[in-house]
């Protein structure tokens, strides 16, 4: 019977991009994006910086591994239940409680896009990076937001809720960091669910005024 053996080379690959990534989300939130070199994560990750470029491509290439692979493991505290399923309505209070949960389990994901979206020195092709990946995240909330919500949005209005969550859970996320033990994440987030909601109706009750005036002037 023959037996499949790892290919050693692919393990080797891998083992080496973890290294990689590893040293360089480390070294970049204590030091800054722009301030971490290619040769400090190579002697940080003991390869050197030609493997660095060869996994990655640039030293822009490397953040944005960093940042999606830190997404990545903020996404797998999440329950299967947080992903969208077509024909189901999503739980928004049940999703905001799973995103308090996880700023416990996994912060480096918020850590790390707050230190860059602060930075001054970032150039302009990470900085492209970042809004990138904002707007996926943006985009992605707006969804679940027009799936979760009673009220018909529009999608100035499902992108407004989207923004008033990620600021919301940025503002709040520095507060964690600064004194987690006086936060109360699951209470915190529980205003959070009733502001979206009570704001929804809102928007849903101008929406439909709106209707009424376009039919009465029809």
């Amino acid at each position: 019977m023959r037996t499949h053996r790892p290919n050693l080379r692919l393990v080797q690959g891998e083992r080496s991009r973890r290294a990689i990534l590893d040293a360089a989300a480390r070294l970049m939130a204590a030091r800054s994006y722009a301030a971490t070199s290619i040769a400090a994560i190579a002697k940080a990750c003991r390869l050197p910086a030609s493997s660095i470029y060869w996994h990655f491509g640039s030293k822009q290439g490397l953040l944005a591994a960093v940042i999606e692979d830190s997404l990545f493991e903020w996404e797998k505290q999440l329950p299967h239940s947080d992903r969208l399923v077509p024909g189901k309505r999503p739980d928004l209070g049940e999703r905001l409680n799973n995103c308090a949960k996880a700023y416990r389990k996994k912060p480096q994901f918020l850590r790390l896009m707050l230190l860059f979206g602060l930075e001054r020195k970032t150039d302009p092709a990470a900085l492209r990076i970042l809004r990138r990946i904002h707007a996926n995240i943006r985009r992605q909330l707006s969804e679940m937001l027009r799936a979760a919500l009673d009220e018909e949005l529009t999608q100035d209005q499902a992108d407004d809720l989207s923004d008033f969550i990620l600021a919301f859970m940025q503002g709040y996320f520095f507060s964690f960091q600064v004194d987690p033990e006086s936060c109360d994440l699951e209470k915190f987030f529980e205003y959070l669910h009733q502001a979206i909601l009570a704001l929804a109706r809102r928007f849903g009750s101008a929406n439909s005024s709106h209707k009424q005036r376009r039919a009465s002037r029809g």
